[in-house]
């Protein structure tokens, strides 16, 4: 079964149960710099393997770049 979450402003279907790391990790988005706000609330890395997406979430997904 599949839900919808919204993902940096678009609609995404998803697996249902799937933690937040994991779903990272298969978008290729698992990075040290990567931060991610969880419904309007910045969320620390230490959560994400215990963090299980639901229909109606929202994630805003930033990678850091560095450069000069």
């Amino acid at each position: 079964m599949n839900i919808n979450i919204t993902v940096n402003g678009k609609e995404t279907e998803i697996q249902d149960g799937l933690a937040l790391r994991a779903w990272l990790e298969g978008q290729n988005n698992f990075k040290a710099w990567t931060v991610v706000e969880y419904n309007g609330e910045i969320l620390e890395r230490e959560l994400w393997p215990s963090t299980v997406l639901h229909e109606g979430d929202k994630l805003e997904v930033l990678v850091l770049l560095g450069g000069g």
